[in-house]
């Protein structure tokens, strides 16, 4: 109770907190799930790390998540989403009760856990799909901010929720109305990175006048930033919104020139072994001819004169498997949408996976990685006297359960990125607008995945 007070009055206690911390294991041992859950979202509310409290609930998260109500266990993920901790244990056993989440739960609890799995980009496939199922009524029972955060986790893991937007659609005038800039924002964000615009046109427009109506004043940097990368999907896929007063679109503008891109380590190598095969190219290039974008969507590595896009894609690209904590071969939403948009806008798009460009453990073996990426993508590689139809193999290194000898990897036949995805309903049957699990996971590392500062709903409900 003290430091739920701490915490609903945003009063740091650094002596109560660090005896918390402390004392964290005979804390949950002997507290009850109300009491844990409470603690937790405290420390969240403060934001205040306590790396042995949260050690210690991921793993006692079956027992939490079995004794707990659905309020409490949804406290407990927005917790390790504000704090940005990763919990294996907890979203495994959210995703294992998942149907009791959404059938228990109040929409405040479910947005809250759908924010968190979004904010961790962690992919809980049965959370997600028990929302969808629920569309209807939780769009009809829940406040706008717990809607806009449930969109915003959508866009962010990339899956599509055709239910859940129709709802949306129904609800358009009320959160046009009532919504805040950041639910506004985030709303428009989400059909655009979905590539949702053109069969919601006309709420993606109402919710578009209804943010850039706002005082300019009222709008943050991060939704300055959400606002042009919306228009400029907008614009790539034929779509014309309303223009921002002068005074938005010179902050726009500001916020677009401003955002800094850093060069990885893997993109610096990736650039080496270009130019080592004569691919003429530079960095961080602006993907239209007629805006400068500074940094904002740049592409990794391009060429300018035969239109192809590089992108070195790390880590933070790709989804959690809510399981296992590792991170599997699938992209998150805004890696998609900012494919599909660069395509769009005429390039040829090359994604080169870390996880592939790992297995490649000699020089030798990148640099045919690359070559053969490039061939994949029928680039004319010029002076490096690769020709388009010559086929080699490279040698990985790669680790088995069963061995640990060499496997020759073949050159991947050509194909098409396929952008639609699928996502497996309960019954067996498959739900187009969801992405089909890939089992390949890697393991977590220390990165975390870009996800959105949102605010939400912070509310502890008590018994």
């Amino acid at each position: 109770n003290i430091v739920w007070a701490c915490g609903t009055f945003e009063v740091r206690s650094p002596n109560l907190l660090s005896q918390i911390d402390k004392r964290a294991t005979w804390f949950v041992r002997n507290g009850k799930p109300q009491e844990i859950a409470i603690t937790a979202w405290s420390f969240a509310r403060l934001g205040v790390h306590s790396p042995n409290l949260f050690s210690e609930i991921d793993q006692h998260a079956g027992w939490l998540v079995a004794e707990s109500k659905t309020q409490e266990v949804a406290n407990l993920a927005w917790a390790c989403g504000a704090l940005e901790v990763q919990s294996t244990n907890l979203f495994f056993n959210i995703e294992k009760h998942a149907r009791w989440l959404v059938e228990e739960g109040l929409p405040q609890g479910i947005a809250n856990t759908a924010w968190a799995c979004g904010r961790l980009g962690v992919l809980s496939y049965s959370l997600f799909y028990e929302i969808e199922k629920h569309a209807d009524w939780f769009v009809s029972e829940a406040n706008v901010q717990e809607i806009t955060n449930t969109v915003w986790a959508c866009a962010t893991l990339g899956l599509q929720s055709p239910g859940l937007f129709s709802g949306v659609e129904r609800r358009v005038e009320d959160i046009g109305r009532d919504g805040k800039a950041q639910g506004l924002a985030n709303m428009c964000y989400a059909f655009a990175v979905l590539d949702l615009m053109i069969q919601h046109q006309s709420t993606l427009a109402h919710f578009w006048e209804s943010l850039i109506s706002m005082h300019s004043e009222e709008i943050t940097t991060k939704e300055l930033s959400q606002l042009v990368q919306v228009q400029f999907f907008a614009f790539s896929a034929g779509i014309c919104l309303k223009d921002p007063s002068p005074v938005l679109r010179t902050r726009m503008d500001q916020v677009m020139r401003s955002t800094a891109q850093v060069e990885s380590q893997f993109q610096r190598r990736v650039s080496t072994i270009l130019s080592t095969i004569g691919f003429i190219h530079e960095t961080e290039v602006s993907p239209l001819n007629a805006t400068e974008t500074g940094g904002m969507l740049a592409i990794d590595i391009a060429c300018r004169k035969q239109k192809v896009a590089i992108e070195c894609d790390g880590p933070s690209h790709f989804l959690i498997a809510s399981g296992s904590g590792r991170f599997t071969r699938i992209e998150n939403g805004p890696t998609k949408a900012k494919r599909l948009f660069l395509e769009r806008s005429g390039w040829t798009v090359i994604n080169l996976k870390y996880q592939d460009w790992m297995e490649a453990k000699t020089k030798s073996g990148e640099k045919l990685f690359v070559r053969n990426k490039l061939w994949e993508g029928g680039v004319d590689c010029g002076a490096s006297g690769w020709k388009d139809n010559q086929a080699e193999s490279y040698t990985v290194n790669r680790f088995s359960p069963s061995s640990k000898t060499e496997e020759t990897m073949p050159l991947p036949e050509r194909s098409a990125h396929n952008l639609s995805d699928t996502f497996p309903r309960g019954d067996g049957t498959r739900d187009t607008s969801f992405p089909e699990m890939d089992t390949s996971t890697e393991q977590r590392s220390d990165h975390i995945p870009e996800s959105n500062e949102e605010e939400s709903n912070r509310t502890a409900i008590e018994d």
